[in-house]
């Protein structure tokens, strides 16, 4: 599952660069982060 959390880490850089807090939020529950 390594790719999996690598996959993770690239998703939220991106969304961080986005700077859109609501999908930023998504994406942090829905992995479980939040």
């Amino acid at each position: 599952p390594q790719h999996i959390e690598g996959a993770k880490k690239v998703g939220l850089n991106t969304l961080l660069m986005t700077e859109k807090p609501a999908q930023l939020e998504n994406f942090l529950r829905k992995n479980g982060i939040l």
